[in-house]
């Protein structure tokens, strides 16, 4: 279904992402008061009271760093949402005067020809610029908020509502069952080139500047008939290397990202080698009980192709014991190499990470593996007995053993059960969850 397009703009640090999170009903965009946090377009199904609307979020920009390449990429994010947009929000600030940036966003959003909206932020105390002043624009009565403190949100909804309340909005309920592919790495590794990648078009920004990314992005598409969501998200670095509140913020959403996500990509620069933090990463992901597969970007400026991968499947192998089979792609973002499959991979992955299998098939298997290694005896000389096993749960997997006692059982055998329980029913990428427990009959040894 497609939603009218709500589109707020300005220059930086008058607030818009602060206005963006108030009408989300949730801290989607990053807000900080450094000027210029928002480097990305960010977009988010909104529901104001019973006005439902696509809203976005747009980065604003100043003259003297407009020559910057970064500057001029961000210009270009805000000059398509105005293109795509059906309503804009223009805002400025209340405690300042107008700048040649907020004429300049005048002449730029006039010729667009779209419905604007006039909002003055930060109008709980000092206010500067009075209605006198912006009347010349154009753009009718100015509406007076203080987005931080929700006041006036009810003038903007008055304003907002004569365009938007006929639009209806049908809830998703197939958005359980819908692919979330969160594309998570380190600062750099090429994220948000094989977003782009996949997408058709420049979505994020990119730039060899580490750190471009800030917020985590999420972009709906269709692959083949199948409905799917991206995120796009910001490098994680080592928690001693975060130190900016912006860097926090950053790190805090991909940590969203990848709980919010049901499979996640790991990308990682080959030309770089596995390093710790990958592996830090990819626990992360386990530990969330979410799908993983590999994606070895730059893989063909690799010269010893073989070494990296005999060194990636000893590292996963010795240190990410909990699951036994992580598909690996190796991609080139910026030529698209390869970066298609991780689509067909990640949606391989969610189904194996959806698997439900009958009681009977778990304790078929239970016996067998059982037969072919036997548990050892509790401290006392009792044989523990495991007898029987049952699905509890999927998305993530989890299985629950009932045994005579549980808490005698070693870590050595429950991995045992862990591996050997992936590879009959060959799981892929997905981690799993056995919970041992106490038969039910206390008199039962």
């Amino acid at each position: 279904m497609k939603y009218p397009k709500v589109v707020i703009v300005g220059k930086p640090n008058v607030g818009k992402s602060t206005l963006f999170n108030r009408l989300c009903g949730r801290k989607i965009a990053i807000v900080t008061g450094v000027a210029g946090t928002t480097r990305n377009r960010k977009e988010y199904l909104a529901s104001f009271d019973d006005l439902n609307f696509l809203l976005i979020d747009t980065v604003g920009w100043e003259n003297e760093h407009k020559k910057h390449q970064m500057k001029s990429l961000m210009i270009t994010q805000t000059q398509e949402s105005i293109k795509e947009a059906d309503i804009i929000i223009f805002m400025v600030e209340a405690k300042n005067h107008l700048s040649s940036d907020d004429l300049e966003f005048v002449e730029l959003i006039r010729k667009s020809n779209k419905k604007i909206i006039l909002v003055v932020n930060k109008s709980e105390s000092k206010i500067t610029i009075l209605t006198n002043d912006l009347m010349p624009f154009g753009f009718g009565e100015p509406i007076y908020i203080a987005a931080e403190h929700s006041l006036g949100l009810d003038t903007l909804y008055s304003a907002l509502s004569s365009e938007l309340k006929n639009s209806p909005y049908i809830k998703d309920e197939a958005e359980n069952e819908k692919l979330l592919l969160a594309i998570v790495g380190r600062p750099n590794a090429g994220k948000s080139t094989i977003f782009n990648q996949l997408l058709g078009f420049q979505r994020s920004i990119t730039s060899a500047e580490a750190g471009t990314t800030r917020d985590a992005i999420t972009y709906d598409l269709s692959f083949n008939d199948t409905k799917l969501s991206l995120i796009d998200t910001a490098g994680l670095r080592k928690k001693n290397k975060v130190h900016e509140e912006i860097e926090k913020l950053s790190n805090a959403q991909t940590i969203t990202a990848i709980r919010r996500a049901n499979v996640v990509a790991l990308v990682i620069d080959a030309t770089q080698g596995v390093e710790q933090q990958d592996l830090a990463i990819a626990q992360m992901v386990i530990n969330e009980g979410k799908g993983l597969f590999l994606v070895l970007n730059k893989h063909d400026l690799v010269k010893d192709k073989k070494k990296l991968e005999d060194d990636i499947d000893h590292l996963f192998s010795h240190s990410l014991t909990a699951v036994l089979s992580v598909p690996t792609l190796y991609t080139n973002a910026l030529t698209g190499v390869s970066v298609e499959k991780m689509i067909s991979t990640a949606l391989e992955v969610k189904k194996s990470w959806e698997k439900i299998l009958t009681t009977s098939m778990l304790n078929k298997w239970l016996e067998s593996s059982i037969n072919n290694h036997q548990p050892s005896f509790t401290n006392d000389g009792q044989r523990i007995k495991l007898k029987y096993i049952t699905q509890i749960k999927s998305r993530p997997l989890t299985f629950k053993v009932f045994v005579n006692f549980p808490s005698s059982i070693s870590k050595h055998y429950k991995r045992y059960l862990n591996h050997d329980l992936q590879k009959h029913f060959n799981f892929i990428g997905t981690p799993i969850r056995i919970i041992f427990s106490k038969t039910k009959n206390p008199y039962e040894a």
